[in-house]
C-alpha cells in the first residue's frame, strides 16, 4: 500500500492495553489503515503490513481480532456496522494455555485514528536506505524494501543482495542478517527505536569483533527506488 492510498483511507486505533504488564493483546494495540475491500458491508482493517487483522465474521456476529496465521487474537460480540460503535466489552484470548483462555477488559476502545496517527504509521510502510561511511561496508549497504515480515511491532526489510534488516527484540538491537543463513552479519548497540531511521548515526555498531559508527539510515526517495529496481531487473 502506498502512500498516496493512505492519504485516502480513513483508519482507526484499538487502545486500552498500552500501560497494562500483563502482554497478552497489547501487541494488538495500535493503528489500523482501512482496505478497500468489505465484508458484509463493513470495513476491513490491517495492522502493519498484515501482522493483524480488525474484521466482522458475520457467522458468529462479532469483531474479531486475528493475527497473520489466522489465530484469533480477541472479539467483541457486538454487530456494529463500524468498530467504533462497538459498545460491548472486548475478549482477549491466550493461547499459551491448554485449553486456550479469554480474559474480558473493559478498557479496549476503538476510535478514529488522527491525522497525525496515520502520518506517523505511514513511516512503518516506508522503504529505507542504509549508509555507512567505512568503504569495508559497502556489502551491507544500499536500498532495502519493506517486507510482509514483522518482529516485535516493527517492519522487516530486505535487500536485493539477499540481506534483511530485523528488530532483535531479545536483545532489544536491530541486526542486518543473511536472509538464506540467517547469519548475523552486523548489529547495533542496544536501541529500542520502532524505526530504524530514528538509529542514532553515532550509534556503534557491531561486525562480528568489529565496531564502527557512521551508520546511517533514512527513508528511500524516488531516485533510490528507480535504481533498486533496475538492479532487481540485473537478478532476472
Amino acid at each position: 500500500m502506498t502512500s498516496a492510498t493512505l492519504d485516502t483511507i480513513k483508519a482507526v486505533v484499538i487502545e486500552g492495553l498500552e500501560k497494562e504488564n500483563e502482554g497478552i493483546g497489547k501487541e494488538c494495540m495500535g493503528v489500523y489503515i482501512q482496505q478497500q475491500k468489505l465484508l458484509q458491508g463493513r470495513p476491513v482493517y490491517r495492522y502493519r503490513h498484515g501482522l493483524f487483522w480488525l474484521y466482522f465474521d458475520p457467522k458468529v456476529g462479532e469483531w474479531r481480532v486475528k493475527n497473520s496465521r489466522g489465530t484469533q487474537m480477541m472479539y467483541s460480540p457486538a454487530d456494529a456496522v463500524h468498530p467504533t460503535e462497538i459498545n460491548s466489552n472486548w475478549f482477549v484470548i491466550d493461547e499459551t494455555t491448554k485449553p486456550p483462555t479469554k480474559t474480558e477488559n473493559s478498557e479496549i476502545k476503538v476510535r478514529l485514528a488522527t491525522t497525525k496517527e496515520i502520518d506517523e504509521e505511514k513511516e512503518f510502510l516506508q522503504d529505507i536506505v542504509i549508509e555507512i561511511k567505512n568503504p569495508i561496508f559497502d556489502d551491507l549497504t544500499g536500498y532495502y524494501r519493506v517486507s510482509e515480515k514483522s518482529s516485535a511491532g516493527r517492519c522487516v526489510y530486505q535487500s536485493a543482495d539477499g540481506l534483511m534488516l530485523v528488530y532483535d527484540p531479545k536483545k532489544e538491537l536491530w541486526c542486518i542478517t543473511s536472509i538464506t543463513t540467517q547469519e548475523i552479519l552486523a548489529q547495533s548497540s542496544v536501541s529500542t527505536t520502532t524505526i530504524p531511521t530514528k538509529i542514532d548515526s553515532n550509534l556503534s555498531w557491531k561486525l562480528f569483533e568489529c565496531d564502527f559508527s557512521g551508520v546511517s539510515i533514512r527513508f528511500a526517495n524516488e531516485t533510490d527506488k528507480k535504481n533498486d529496481e533496475k538492479k532487481r531487473m540485473q537478478y532476472l
